[in-house]
């Protein structure tokens, strides 16, 4: 009686394991949302949002999808994570290059400083211990230039403003939280009195980051790093999301705090040591801001 529920055990195992690696974790997704922030009479904006591409040499389906994507976006956030080896510069370009005409704004993850360790994979359904094992440093200066030779601003715990359209954006980015790279105090002070919206950028949504944006009302905070928690349950959802983040938070389009938009990528790659996804497919985010 054991023996053939060992048998099927294993059998589903094996089985969602494969469909994990080989199917989900490569099922590339456009999700599409709209928000009603623009002032009345403002032609729409359409933000593509991409998070945690993760991307090495080896890669072919990824920047093939990436450059084939048929949307015309008005702005390019990329909120890091971008490679996760220093060889990747060109599949980042291929994935990229279709977008460098538009203008945009990369904030640095933890993996675009640092190269990814091997690790024991159940490691990552763990909470976060705070504990950081850094990789070998990647070339992350060329990436810096590569992105800014694009026309992109590294907005690395910076402002800056940006006409698009009628809309006038206030953005603040800050660097890597995970590695508490962030320097809030750079970021924290009222809206420009020239811009239309306060726009927030963060690679690692921790609470801190969060609560600065909201507290400055911000009209929109974009995020990454959770990979939508990458292997989720179902109905149960993100086990869990690699920061303080609540679970319930750790993708798609929500409400912070009653009164900020927050949009949490589940990313489009995985590190290159755990290539599954489950019930989490990788996904891009086109959203249309509107009046």
């Amino acid at each position: 009686m054991i023996a053939p529920l060992i048998k099927t055990a294993v059998t589903l195992g094996a089985a969602s394991l494969a469909y994990a690696w080989g199917f989900e974790s490569r099922n590339y997704q456009l999700r599409q949302y709209q928000i009603k922030l623009l002032p009345a009479n403002h032609r729409d904006v359409k933000i593509l949002h991409l998070s945690d591409l993760h991307l090495s040499p080896w890669q072919k389906k990824l920047p093939t999808w990436l450059s084939q994507l048929p949307v015309e976006p008005d702005l390019i956030v990329l909120t890091g994570d971008v490679w996760s080896n220093q060889n990747s510069f060109a599949v980042v370009i291929k994935a990229l290059e279709k977008y460098f005409k538009k203008p945009g704004f990369f904030v640095p993850g933890s993996n675009d400083y640092f190269a990814p360790q091997l690790k024991n994979p159940l490691k990552y359904l763990k909470q976060d211990d705070g504990k950081r094992h850094k990789g070998k440093e990647l070339p992350w200066r060329d990436l810096k230039n590569l992105v800014e030779l694009a026309g992109w601003q590294w907005l690395s715990n910076k402002s800056t403003e940006l006409q698009i359209n009628d809309t006038k954006f206030d953005v603040r980015g800050v660097d890597d939280a995970h590695y508490d790279f962030d320097d809030l105090n750079t970021v924290n002070h009222p809206k420009s009195e020239s811009a239309d919206l306060l726009l927030g950028l963060t690679h690692a949504p921790y609470l801190r980051v969060l609560d600065t944006y909201s507290n400055i009302n911000a009209d929109l905070i974009l995020a990454g790093h959770t990979h939508g928690g990458q292997i989720c349950l179902p109905i149960y959802g993100t086990i869990i999301t690699n920061c303080d983040l609540p679970r319930e938070l750790a993708k798609g389009l929500n409400r912070y705090q009653d009164k900020t938009w927050l949009h949490v990528s589940a990313g489009l790659g995985t590190a290159p040591f755990t290539r599954i996804r489950f019930f989490c497919q990788p996904e891009a985010s086109l959203i249309t801001l509107t009046s």
